[in-house]
């Protein structure tokens, strides 16, 4: 979709947690055989304090096929988990992710995500988020990129899931083309996942394993398209069972996973 600028903001813009009201939906009665993946998004946003490693042990204890998280790179190298280039939103800090140190990161605390008030709770890093999770279930990790940022971010996200044996478990995927191709020719058998809003060409994409695009948009014959050359179809971020499409897609992400599961 173009121009990619448009495409990121409306990514970022669609996945932000629905208000409280959207936890009126209805579970599904029960999970069948060769139902979606549930994909925990953050770790369940609209069930805890986003991107947190007790809102992600939470996803992980509800039986989550996989947890999503969000990682950006700071000005000392290390990996942060985070949904927003910025930690004013999420923490009681201010200041962007890519200008700042881990330990000076560290200093500001997050906030709970119903009250707001400031949790005992920090922003975790890649490693923290690799041990807590441990094979328990997948990992879906999307890389936050702009054009000329965080070089060098692919190869430490690889050198880190090497780091915790976490290869057999950890998919990844990114709204950014360079992310994905990038991974892929550092390491061709890591998998890696297109974000998209719309649906997009899955001939232009042969090297990946899914195409994951906003819930609206996967229409059978999208499903069908990508199905037909060996890639799967993720949804996001779809909180509302009876608004799941009806296309045969292969993982839901959610931001209610309980209502999946």
């Amino acid at each position: 979709m173009k121009p990619a600028s448009l495409l990121a903001v409306l990514g970022a813009l669609v996945c932000l947690p629905l208000p409280s009201s959207a936890q009126s939906a209805e579970p599904i009665s029960a999970r069948q055989e060769n139902t979606p993946a549930v994909i925990a998004h953050r770790g369940g946003a609209l069930l805890g304090t986003e991107n947190s490693i007790s809102c992600l042990a939470n996803g992980i204890e509800l039986g989550s096929d996989m947890v999503e998280i969000d990682v950006h790179m700071t000005a000392d190298g290390e990996l942060i988990v985070c949904h927003d280039p910025t930690i004013d939103r999420t923490t009681d800090g201010k200041g962007s992710i890519e200008t700042m140190t881990l330990d000076s990161l560290r200093t500001f605390h997050l906030l709970d995500f119903r009250s707001g008030e400031v949790t005992e709770e920090l922003l975790p890093t890649l490693g923290e988020v690799l041990a807590l999770v441990d094979g328990r279930c997948g990992l879906l990790l999307e890389v936050k990129k702009k054009k000329g940022q965080y070089e060098g971010i692919e190869a430490a996200i690889l050198r880190t899931i090497r780091d915790y044996d976490a290869a057999s478990w950890v998919v990844i995927q990114s709204f950014n083309d360079s992310v994905i191709e990038t991974v892929h020719s550092l390491d061709p058998e890591m998998p890696v996942e297109k974000l998209s809003v719309f649906p997009v060409n899955p001939k232009k994409y042969p090297y990946v394993s899914s195409i994951n695009v906003m819930y609206a948009f996967a229409t059978k014959s999208f499903v069908r398209r990508c199905h037909a050359k060996g890639i799967g179809v993720k949804v996001w971020t779809l909180n509302d069972p009876s608004k799941a499409p009806k296309a045969p897609v292969d993982g839901i992400i959610t931001n209610r996973p309980d209502l999946f599961l």
